[in-house]
């Protein structure tokens, strides 16, 4: 399961991240890059298998195949991560651990908002199926209040593993900017008894860039 530290980085990019920047914006902002390397868990509900140290969540950050996140017991767990700086997300990347993990990551939601978000909002979507999460991504319905700025906006993001892979990637239809990035970790491809996550890969630029 181990693999170079500087493998998993650069298929991330090569994978994701476009060679030719859509024409709204200008050419020098250059190709987006990993943003992981600022960013730290703010908050997590979900604990770690047996309490564990080296299951925890922050590993996910690690952009290799091994350390990885093993879940307490249940699903539906409310990650927030926090930049040192404001950043511009363009692209999305999550996978689970290799194959001796039981329970990879199956679906998830993503948000950037500027403050904390609160995650009591975010648990209203726990119940949601997978026909009124798509209706929100494709802006045919919505849950946000758009004139209280302490309310959690619409999910940006809306993803689905790969159940032979393992792997999800996902281009924003619109950069996101902000300080803080919300990951919800809804299922797993098996059991339910918790969730395992390999790597989450943050992508696009350092400052507002949307």
């Amino acid at each position: 399961l181990k693999s170079n530290s500087s493998t998993p980085v650069g298929y991330i990019i090569d994978r994701m991240a476009p060679s030719v920047l859509p024409p709204e914006h200008p050419g020098e902002l250059g190709r987006p890059v990993l943003l992981n390397e600022k960013f730290k868990v703010h908050s997590y509900d979900g604990g770690s298998f047996k309490s564990r140290a080296q299951y925890d969540v922050k590993n996910t950050l690690i952009p290799i195949i091994e350390p990885f996140h093993c879940s307490g017991s249940g699903t539906k767990f409310n990650l927030v991560l926090k930049c040192s700086e404001d950043f511009t997300l363009t692209h999305f990347y999550v996978s689970g651990p290799g194959p001796r993990c039981t329970e990879p990551i199956r679906s998830g939601l993503v948000w950037v908002t500027e403050h904390p978000p609160d995650v009591e909002l975010m648990k209203k979507y726990d119940a949601m199926s997978s026909e009124e999460l798509m209706e929100i991504m494709k802006g045919l319905r919505s849950y946000s209040a758009s004139d209280d700025t302490k309310s959690l906006p619409d999910p940006c993001v809306y993803f689905t593993t790969d159940p032979s892979s393992r792997e999800s990637e996902v281009e924003l239809s619109k950069w996101r900017e902000g300080r803080y990035v919300a990951v919800k970790f809804l299922d797993t491809h098996k059991d339910q008894v918790n969730i395992d996550v390999g790597i989450i890969g943050l992508v696009g630029y350092f400052g507002h860039n949307a």
